[in-house]
């Protein structure tokens, strides 16, 4: 349950933009923001939420404003995701985030097969070595539809889907990074300037 007034704006299809509006912390918000603070800014390092809190306080004091407001913003993204229960959604509903109509696969120009996946997961697929065809059944309740696809463009598909994931891991070494940074366990050259 979200303790925020917020409004969303549907951008297109599949992207909604959510805006938490928060002019006064009440008991409520108070609760859910400690209740999380420790472990969106530090993970599972055992930390009290004052020791997190004075360490982030500290960090805010030396930032301009426009960092401190993009630090805050960046704050919500992990909350809203454990408010809504996303890491409680089953596999199949977690993968629809990673359809190929969102906007971060789109950038990354990864093609997400999902019909293909699926099939593949339940054991519904053959593969001609002839033709180096992959014939398989997007629908487990329509077995009588079957779908090709050429063993080079699945492999296009495999390849890009791993350059996501590469990208990912980037994304979560940097900011393990910057997570060390800000702990004072690290100091990397480049992230002094944030």
């Amino acid at each position: 349950m979200i303790p925020f007034v917020s409004e969303e704006y549907t951008i297109s299809d599949n992207v909604v933009l959510t805006i938490f509006d928060i002019e006064t912390i009440d008991e409520r918000t108070r609760a859910v923001l400690d209740e999380n603070f420790v472990l969106i800014c530090e993970g599972n390092t055992g930390s009290s939420l004052s020791t997190v809190k004075t360490r982030v306080r500290n960090l805010y004091s030396t930032k301009n404003p426009e960092w401190i407001m993009g630090a805050t913003a960046e704050f919500f993204v992990p909350l809203y995701i454990r408010l809504t229960d996303f890491i409680g959604l089953t596999k199949a509903n977690r993968y629809k985030y990673c359809l190929d109509t969102e906007i971060y696969t789109e950038k990354l120009n990864i093609i997400v097969n999902s019909k293909l996946r699926n099939a593949i997961g339940h054991n519904d697929v053959a593969y001609n070595t002839k033709s180096q065809k992959i014939t398989y059944i997007p629908n487990p309740r329509d077995r009588s539809r079957k779908e090709k696809i050429y063993l080079l463009e699945f492999e296009n598909e495999a390849i890009r889907l791993f350059q996501g994931l590469l990208v990912v891991d980037e994304y979560i070494y940097r900011l393990r990074q910057l997570e060390l940074k800000i702990s004072g366990f690290a100091t990397f050259g480049t992230y002094d300037r944030i």
